[in-house]
């Protein structure tokens, strides 16, 4: 808190005008449409918090709340990506005028959320873990054959559940919501829970003079306020100071000699396998890009497993149905209270693999960042897949200005202007669904890559430290 006493920070509560509600998370988890809802709009509404399929949060933004006067929500940028790192982001948490906070996540449980609830807990501030996105859930589980809706959110419950518990949190509130049908399962309850203690908090934090001056303030002004602290030049600063602009590497051709020389290496090695890595942040759609690259949907048998959390726990390996001397290795994920990111690449035997295909749906991460870079270091291939863009699609066509192929092309500049920044040269990208397999760039994947496979050979005894390529 800044440095201050406990006295001064009770005095300081004491003299506050406002309750203020701040909603964070990870960027792509649902939090503008969460404030959306909770101040009673879709996201095309006027006046609404912007969502989209890129990044558009980058400062914190102030809504009023419907309901109560002087009662204001924030909707703060995600953390992890790579204008909001995690020690920076932490600190402007702590150093914020919020008194209730809610966490966003959706479709695995991240060590972002395990630093987040720490943090707030420590702090001596109340959250709630709110896990978004649940149609999406109940729709990917409903293509199982024994699919019990009560049972999908038992078990999401009961994930989210142990996982706080493991981060040490102690008071445990959990919702599972869809912010798109606010009459389903836990969002009617998350209202009323979040008016019950915006009560307690008015009373508890205003001074008596704003108490009894409520009734008579116009609660119906949108505030434009922003956070001087989160501001777009300390964005830059955390983003190396690199601007948005795309810069695009000045050495491709010899990036490019490089790989060719390292091939022609790796075929006089006189290896004759070929091992390929799927990886990427937990939930991103990884098991389902090698079922679909092995031509099975997630229920046929011998497929890989997926689910609604976490089933990844070690590297498995899956045979390439043409090349019977290829192998596909579907990865945990990077980023969770599992497979710290400090961990990660050592755990999974980073050095093994041949090649690589780094899936994310949504947002592009810190961890993005280091996966590419360290794969980039060993002087390996990898193709970015961009994937679940049924998804992206059909949350895009609630918008009345909805266009499919300016959709496509926002996605593809968003994921190259990131991986550009990063330091990628030449980057290859695919847009994929993998329950669509006929559409998006899923065909030029499968070509490209059975293009590339019989030139990809490994020296054999070679060990390399890559765990240092993440520091």
């Amino acid at each position: 808190m800044g440095g201050q006493s406990s006295t001064e920070q009770r005095l300081n509560v004491f003299e506050k005008n406002t309750v203020d509600i701040a909603i964070t998370g990870v960027w792509g988890a649902g939090k503008s449409s969460l404030v959306n809802a909770l101040w009673g709009l879709s996201d095309s509404d006027e006046g609404a918090a912007k969502t989209g399929v890129a990044q558009t949060t980058m400062v914190p933004k102030c809504y009023p709340h419907p309901v109560f006067p002087n009662v204001r929500i924030w909707d703060l940028p995600g953390i992890g990506t790579p204008g909001f790192e995690e020690k920076e982001y932490l600190e402007k948490v702590k150093n914020g005028p919020y008194d209730l906070f809610i966490i966003v996540a959706c479709h695995c449980f991240t060590t972002y959320d395990t630093q987040l609830s720490r943090t707030i807990q420590k702090m001596g501030k109340r959250f709630y873990y709110v896990y978004s996105k649940m149609d999406a859930s109940i729709k990917i589980a409903k293509r199982k054959a024994d699919f019990s809706e009560e049972a999908t959110l038992r078990n999401i419950r009961k994930d989210c559940l142990r996982n706080l518990m493991g981060a040490g949190v102690s008071s445990l509130e959990i919702f599972l919501i869809s912010a798109w049908d606010q009459d389903k399962y836990d969002f009617p309850l998350l209202l009323r829970t979040l008016e019950n203690d915006i009560d307690e908090l008015r009373k508890s934090i205003l001074r008596p003079a704003v108490l009894q001056d409520l009734e008579k303030r116009n609660h119906n002004r949108l505030s434009s306020s922003t956070a001087v602290f989160w501001s777009t030049e300390s964005s830059r600063k955390a983003m190396g100071g690199r601007s948005s602009t795309l810069v695009i590497n000045s050495e491709p051709e010899e990036t490019s000699a490089r790989e060719e020389e390292n091939l022609s290496d790796l075929t006089a090695s006189g290896k004759t396998t070929v091992d390929v890595a799927i990886t990427g942040v937990s939930g991103a759609g990884k098991s389902s890009l090698v079922n679909a690259l092995r031509g099975l949907s997630d229920f046929d048998e011998g497929a890989a497993e997926t689910g609604v959390t976490q089933t990844t726990m070690q590297p498995e390996p899956y045979p390439h149905p043409i090349f019977p001397d290829v192998t596909i290795w579907d990865l945990p994920g990077i980023g969770t209270p599992d497979f710290t990111a400090e961990e990660y690449l050592d755990r999974v035997n980073y050095s093994q693999y041949d090649f690589f295909i780094i899936v994310a749906s949504n947002r592009f991460t810190v961890d993005d960042v280091q996966l590419s870079q360290a794969i980039q270091k060993m002087k390996n291939r990898f193709y970015y897949v961009r994937s679940k863009m049924d998804i992206s699609i059909k949350n895009e066509k609630r918008k009345p200005d909805f266009n499919e192929e300016a959709t496509l092309q926002k996605v593809r500049k968003y994921c190259l202007d990131n991986l550009v920044q990063a330091g990628i040269s030449s980057p290859q990208i695919f847009l994929v669904s993998s329950w669509f397999q006929d559409k998006y760039d899923f065909p030029l994947l499968q070509r490209t890559l059975e293009d590339e496979i019989e030139a990809l050979k490994r020296p054999a005894d070679m060990y390399i430290d890559f765990n240092h390529f993440l520091n």
